[in-house]
């Protein structure tokens, strides 16, 4: 942080470093496994990110979640989510799932 006449300005690393670190934890809320946060992050930092990819990933990862719910509410078969390191490392965010409607997610509590 610089201070010009009075007025604090934000170094533009420090605010990227900020916005990344943000984005980071929306992520990290989200994901449904929590396992290997340190390294997640780690993994997340070095990815080259704007807001625009960010938005990308972040709605294909919810995508991902809604098929998985509505594949368990059918009780049909959708292999378990990777780690969140391992999902980020092979950029499964590029993954496609068919779009599923709201109105179709049923949960059951079936055993």
């Amino acid at each position: 942080q610089v201070t010009v006449k009075g007025l604090s300005i934000i170094n533009n690393t420090n605010a990227k470093s900020t916005s990344r670190s943000i984005w980071f934890d929306k992520f990290w809320s989200a994901y449904p496994i929590k396992i290997g946060k340190k390294k997640s992050r780690e993994i997340f930092m070095k990815i080259k990110m704007d807001k625009q990819k960010f938005d990308f990933i972040y709605e294909s990862l919810q995508r991902q979640i809604k098929y998985r719910n509505h594949m368990d509410s059918i009780n049909e078969f959708y292999p378990k989510f990777k780690h969140p390191e391992r999902w980020l490392r092979n950029e499964e965010w590029d993954n496609e799932v068919p779009d599923v409607q709201d109105k179709k997610i049923v949960k059951l509590n079936r055993k």
